[in-house]
């Protein structure tokens, strides 16, 4: 797989060498945020990737949408345009929103729990040696 290096030229995708790619990246890192939502304690990012995701055949991945926590945790959809990701980033905030409040604290109460396992159960070994 050709991972096909891209920069933004506005909010159009680009196809540069890897050296124009790097120095890109790193002039530009609040050019590549399409879309950031905070709702309660779950976060939905959209990303420009500048790195072809395309596993096949196909117009190039370059965008990304993630939800992280909450009952759609790793939620992930990828994207050719600007106008796409910006469409994906908006569904994936109604899906966030749709979800019932529970369900995102269920996740929560969940996680902590498991973090309240896992350390007591390093405790426990710490007591034993």
């Amino acid at each position: 797989m050709d991972m096909g290096h891209y920069i933004l030229d506005g909010h159009k995708p680009k196809r540069v060498s890897l050296m124009e790619w790097a120095q890109w990246f790193e002039d530009n890192r609040g050019e590549r945020q399409v879309g950031l939502a905070r709702i309660g304690m779950v976060t939905v990012s959209t990303v420009f990737l500048g790195l072809d995701h395309q596993w096949g055949d196909g117009p190039p991945l370059l965008f990304e949408t993630m939800i992280f926590n909450g009952a759609n945790d790793q939620y992930q959809t990828r994207a050719s345009t600007w106008d796409e990701a910006e469409e994906q980033h908006k569904e994936a905030v109604t899906l966030v929103r749709a979800t019932p409040w529970y369900s995102n604290a269920w996740w929560f109460v969940t996680d902590i729990a498991k973090e309240l396992v896992d350390d007591y159960r390093r405790k426990m070994r710490r007591r034993e040696e």
